[in-house]
């Protein structure tokens, strides 16, 4: 986990367990910056991960690529959705690692959330 976030209890009713920031984080910052781990996802396979639920966890970080996808460990496997993110997800180039980038100032004790909508645009797969 990174210094700056810790996970408890979502404040989002339904969502499990979330991210929620240990300080003030200003916008810009690297809220966190987690590991990948990357599978293969050849295209018989992909109902399977959608029916365990595996799949929504997978972001496409290989741009054109559709038989391998990526996992984020760490803090983002436990960050939900919101329509009104606090933070966008970036891929690092040079190192098999995303990063949290806060799009706005978070206070001490918010929950800290991505948008799952419009997969393609923020780095996950297909949303089909």
């Amino acid at each position: 986990m990174s210094s700056k976030t810790y996970v408890k209890e979502s404040t989002i009713e339904g969502a499990g367990r979330g991210v929620f920031a240990r300080c003030q984080i200003p916008k810009g910052a690297t809220v966190c910056e987690n590991y990948l781990l990357e599978i293969a996802t050849p295209e018989h396979c992909i109902q399977t991960l959608k029916d365990t639920g595996v799949y929504w966890w997978l972001f496409n970080c290989r741009k054109g690529r559709k038989d391998r996808m990526t996992l984020a460990l760490g803090d983002m496997s436990f960050m939900n959705h919101s329509d009104e993110p606090n933070v966008r997800i970036v891929e690092n180039r040079h190192e098999p690692t995303l990063s949290a980038i806060a799009t706005r100032n978070i206070d001490r004790g918010d929950e800290i959330v991505f948008t799952y909508l419009n997969r393609e645009e923020f780095g996950f797969g297909d949303a089909s």
